[in-house]
C-alpha cells in the first residue's frame, strides 16, 4: 500500500514517582494511505473518517483532531502542516462523492 502523506505528532509520557515527575516526548507519525489513516497504535479506515481539524496553540504547534464515526481522537503536534490536513479532508470528500 502506497503512502500518500505523513505528519509528525508527539506523545508525551509522564511518569510520577514519590520523588520526581519525569516527562518524555516520543516522536510519532500519522500516515495517510488511500484506504486508511494510521498512528502508532490506531488504524482509522477512510470510511470511518468524518473530518480532520486543527487548533493552534502557541506560535507553531497545536492539536490535530481526527473526527471519526466512533469519536474524536486528539494528537499533539509541534507544527501544523496544512497540506496534510487538506490532503486528508480531500480524500474524505472524494470518498463521499463516490458514494
Amino acid at each position: 500500500m502506497e503512502l500518500i502523506a505523513k505528519h509528525p505528532y508527539i506523545k508525551v509520557i509522564r511518569e510520577i514517582t514519590k520523588l520526581e515527575k519525569i516527562e518524555t516526548k516520543e516522536n510519532r507519525e500519522l500516515k495517510l494511505y488511500k484506504t486508511k489513516l494510521t498512528t502508532r497504535h490506531r488504524e482509522f479506515p477512510i470510511e470511518d473518517l468524518i473530518k480532520i481539524a486543527t487548533r493552534k496553540i502557541g506560535k507553531n504547534g497545536g492539536l490535530i483532531f481526527i473526527h471519526t464515526e466512533s469519536g474524536v481522537f486528539t494528537y499533539t503536534v509541534e507544527i501544523i502542516d496544512k497540506n496534510f490536513i487538506h490532503t486528508v479532508n480531500n480524500l474524505i470528500r472524494e470518498r463521499d462523492n463516490e458514494s
